[in-house]
Protein backbone atom coordinates (compact mmCIF):
# COMPACT_ATOMS: atom_id res chain seq x y z
CA UNK A 1 0.00 0.00 0.00
CA UNK A 2 1.05 3.40 -0.29
CA UNK A 3 -0.66 4.53 2.62
CA UNK A 4 1.49 5.02 5.90
CA UNK A 5 0.10 4.25 9.25
CA UNK A 6 -2.84 2.14 10.31
CA UNK A 7 -5.30 2.53 7.03
CA UNK A 8 -2.27 1.68 4.76
CA UNK A 9 -1.35 -1.70 7.09
CA UNK A 10 -4.90 -2.96 7.26
CA UNK A 11 -5.01 -2.55 3.21
CA UNK A 12 -1.88 -3.94 2.71
CA UNK A 13 -2.56 -7.12 5.02
CA UNK A 14 -5.84 -8.11 3.75
CA UNK A 15 -4.31 -7.73 -0.25
CA UNK A 16 -1.60 -10.19 1.09
CA UNK A 17 -3.92 -12.87 2.73
CA UNK A 18 -6.62 -12.98 -0.12
CA UNK A 19 -3.57 -12.65 -2.79
CA UNK A 20 -1.08 -15.90 -0.64
CA UNK A 21 -3.50 -17.58 1.96
CA UNK A 22 -0.61 -17.24 4.31
CA UNK A 23 -0.47 -19.84 7.51
CA UNK A 24 1.15 -16.86 9.22
CA UNK A 25 1.44 -12.71 8.96
CA UNK A 26 4.13 -10.75 10.83
CA UNK A 27 4.65 -7.55 11.83
CA UNK A 28 8.58 -6.61 12.63
CA UNK A 29 9.87 -2.93 12.99
CA UNK A 30 10.51 -0.52 15.77
CA UNK A 31 8.17 0.57 18.14
CA UNK A 32 8.47 2.85 21.57
CA UNK A 33 8.86 1.37 24.84
CA UNK A 34 7.65 1.91 28.63
CA UNK A 35 10.73 2.77 29.94
CA UNK A 36 10.28 1.65 33.11
CA UNK A 37 9.88 -2.04 31.35
CA UNK A 38 11.89 -2.10 28.48
CA UNK A 39 15.23 -1.45 27.23
CA UNK A 40 16.77 -0.24 23.61
CA UNK A 41 16.67 -3.64 21.18
CA UNK A 42 13.97 -5.61 23.32
CA UNK A 43 10.91 -7.54 21.21
CA UNK A 44 7.97 -6.61 21.84
CA UNK A 45 5.25 -9.58 21.35
CA UNK A 46 1.89 -7.04 21.07
CA UNK A 47 -0.22 -9.71 23.04
CA UNK A 48 -2.80 -8.42 23.86
CA UNK A 49 -2.69 -5.61 20.68
CA UNK A 50 -5.61 -2.36 21.50
CA UNK A 51 -5.73 0.86 19.41
CA UNK A 52 -5.11 3.35 22.21
CA UNK A 53 -6.15 6.29 19.37
CA UNK A 54 -9.99 4.67 17.86
CA UNK A 55 -11.31 7.11 20.89
CA UNK A 56 -13.68 3.78 21.85
CA UNK A 57 -15.31 4.38 24.82
CA UNK A 58 -18.53 6.22 26.23
CA UNK A 59 -18.77 9.88 27.21
CA UNK A 60 -20.38 10.90 30.25
CA UNK A 61 -21.69 13.67 31.88
CA UNK A 62 -20.63 14.48 35.36
CA UNK A 63 -21.34 16.95 37.85
CA UNK A 64 -22.09 19.31 34.69
CA UNK A 65 -18.57 17.95 33.01
CA UNK A 66 -17.99 15.44 30.30
CA UNK A 67 -15.58 12.20 31.10
CA UNK A 68 -14.52 10.18 28.85
CA UNK A 69 -14.66 6.65 29.77
CA UNK A 70 -12.39 4.33 27.12
CA UNK A 71 -13.27 0.98 26.19
CA UNK A 72 -10.62 -0.41 23.77
CA UNK A 73 -11.18 -3.10 21.93
CA UNK A 74 -8.14 -5.91 22.36
CA UNK A 75 -6.50 -8.66 20.30
CA UNK A 76 -5.06 -12.02 21.66
CA UNK A 77 -2.39 -13.82 19.28
CA UNK A 78 -2.57 -17.58 19.33
CA UNK A 79 -2.07 -19.58 22.43
CA UNK A 80 0.76 -21.74 19.96
CA UNK A 81 2.33 -18.19 18.78
CA UNK A 82 2.77 -16.99 22.64
CA UNK A 83 4.09 -20.18 23.45
CA UNK A 84 6.97 -20.34 21.15
CA UNK A 85 7.70 -16.98 22.19
CA UNK A 86 7.38 -17.42 25.80
CA UNK A 87 9.93 -20.01 25.28
CA UNK A 88 12.51 -17.41 24.05
CA UNK A 89 12.31 -15.47 27.43
CA UNK A 90 14.80 -18.20 28.85
CA UNK A 91 16.70 -18.84 25.70
CA UNK A 92 19.59 -16.75 26.94
CA UNK A 93 22.13 -17.89 24.21
CA UNK A 94 19.87 -16.81 21.05
CA UNK A 95 20.02 -13.27 21.97
CA UNK A 96 23.80 -13.14 22.94
CA UNK A 97 23.85 -14.50 19.65
CA UNK A 98 21.76 -10.90 18.25
CA UNK A 99 23.55 -8.99 20.17
CA UNK A 100 27.04 -9.93 18.92
CA UNK A 101 25.86 -10.42 15.72
CA UNK A 102 24.95 -6.58 15.11
CA UNK A 103 28.35 -4.87 13.83
CA UNK A 104 27.66 -2.19 11.36
CA UNK A 105 29.89 0.62 11.25
CA UNK A 106 28.54 4.00 12.36
CA UNK A 107 25.20 2.22 13.83
CA UNK A 108 24.69 2.86 17.78
CA UNK A 109 24.87 -1.00 19.72
CA UNK A 110 23.42 -0.60 23.13
CA UNK A 111 24.80 -2.12 26.35
CA UNK A 112 22.22 -4.61 26.54
CA UNK A 113 21.22 -7.60 25.47
CA UNK A 114 18.07 -7.47 24.27
CA UNK A 115 15.11 -9.40 25.47
CA UNK A 116 11.80 -10.52 24.61
CA UNK A 117 8.54 -9.46 26.04
CA UNK A 118 5.13 -10.91 25.35
CA UNK A 119 2.69 -8.34 26.96
CA UNK A 120 0.18 -5.18 26.31
CA UNK A 121 0.58 -2.77 22.93
CA UNK A 122 -0.83 -0.08 22.16
CA UNK A 123 -1.34 0.85 18.70
CA UNK A 124 -1.79 4.91 18.53
CA UNK A 125 -2.89 7.29 15.35
CA UNK A 126 0.78 9.66 15.75
CA UNK A 127 4.48 9.28 16.91
CA UNK A 128 4.67 10.27 20.48
CA UNK A 129 7.69 12.60 21.90
CA UNK A 130 6.12 13.58 24.94
CA UNK A 131 6.28 12.28 28.09
CA UNK A 132 2.72 13.67 29.17
CA UNK A 133 1.67 11.97 26.10
CA UNK A 134 2.91 8.66 26.64
CA UNK A 135 2.16 8.56 30.05
CA UNK A 136 -1.71 9.06 29.18
CA UNK A 137 -1.23 5.80 27.19
CA UNK A 138 0.84 3.94 29.83
CA UNK A 139 -2.15 4.77 32.19
CA UNK A 140 -4.89 3.27 29.93
CA UNK A 141 -3.49 -0.48 30.28
CA UNK A 142 -1.71 -1.55 33.69
CA UNK A 143 0.50 -4.05 31.76
CA UNK A 144 1.35 -1.80 29.22
CA UNK A 145 5.31 -2.30 27.04
CA UNK A 146 4.73 -0.95 24.05
CA UNK A 147 3.79 1.88 21.61
CA UNK A 148 3.57 2.11 17.55
CA UNK A 149 0.84 2.52 14.89
CA UNK A 150 0.11 -0.13 12.88
CA UNK A 151 0.04 -3.80 14.84
CA UNK A 152 -3.90 -3.22 15.83
CA UNK A 153 -4.56 -2.73 12.62
CA UNK A 154 -2.83 -5.95 10.86
CA UNK A 155 -4.31 -7.75 13.71
CA UNK A 156 -7.68 -6.78 12.75
CA UNK A 157 -7.28 -7.75 9.35
CA UNK A 158 -5.73 -11.16 10.02
CA UNK A 159 -8.35 -11.65 12.58
CA UNK A 160 -11.06 -11.13 10.31
CA UNK A 161 -10.02 -12.53 7.65
CA UNK A 162 -11.89 -15.42 5.62
CA UNK A 163 -11.34 -19.19 5.88
CA UNK A 164 -8.10 -20.32 6.36
CA UNK A 165 -7.50 -17.77 8.59
CA UNK A 166 -3.49 -17.07 9.47
CA UNK A 167 -2.23 -16.94 12.92
CA UNK A 168 -0.54 -13.36 13.31
CA UNK A 169 1.87 -11.21 15.75
CA UNK A 170 4.04 -8.53 15.68
CA UNK A 171 7.67 -8.37 16.95
CA UNK A 172 8.86 -4.83 17.18
CA UNK A 173 11.73 -3.49 18.87
CA UNK A 174 12.60 -0.87 21.23
CA UNK A 175 14.02 2.37 19.21
CA UNK A 176 12.79 5.06 22.07
CA UNK A 177 10.46 5.73 24.51
CA UNK A 178 8.29 8.16 23.16
CA UNK A 179 9.89 11.24 25.45
CA UNK A 180 11.33 14.26 24.29
CA UNK A 181 14.44 13.31 23.78
CA UNK A 182 13.51 10.52 21.47
CA UNK A 183 16.40 10.10 18.45
CA UNK A 184 16.86 7.79 15.73
CA UNK A 185 20.43 6.64 17.29
CA UNK A 186 18.98 2.93 18.03
CA UNK A 187 16.89 3.23 14.84
CA UNK A 188 19.06 0.64 12.78
CA UNK A 189 19.66 -2.04 15.74
CA UNK A 190 16.18 -2.07 16.76
CA UNK A 191 15.18 -3.18 13.20
CA UNK A 192 18.06 -5.44 13.49
CA UNK A 193 17.03 -7.18 16.25
CA UNK A 194 13.15 -7.84 15.41
CA UNK A 195 14.14 -9.46 12.03
CA UNK A 196 16.61 -11.87 13.78
CA UNK A 197 14.32 -12.72 16.40
CA UNK A 198 11.60 -13.56 13.73
CA UNK A 199 14.35 -15.73 11.92
CA UNK A 200 14.55 -17.57 15.10
CA UNK A 201 11.08 -17.76 15.78
CA UNK A 202 10.46 -19.28 12.26
CA UNK A 203 13.04 -21.82 12.85
CA UNK A 204 11.21 -23.14 15.52
CA UNK A 205 7.12 -22.60 14.52
CA UNK A 206 6.85 -26.08 13.14
CA UNK A 207 3.49 -25.29 12.23
CA UNK A 208 4.41 -23.42 9.00
CA UNK A 209 5.89 -26.89 8.00
CA UNK A 210 3.17 -29.08 8.58
CA UNK A 211 2.00 -29.81 4.44
CA UNK A 212 -1.19 -32.01 5.66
Amino acid sequence: SAQRGRTGAAVATNRIIEACAPRLVVMSGICAGVKSKTAFGDIIIADPCFDSGSGSGKWKAIDENLVFHPAPYQIRIDDDIAQICNDFTTDKKVFEEIYSGFNLQGFVRPTNIPKVIVNANASGGSVLQSSAKMQDVIDTHKNLVGLEMEAYAVYTAANNAKSPKPKFFSAKSVCDFGTEDKGDQVHVYAAYTSVKFLNHFISRAEFLYDMD
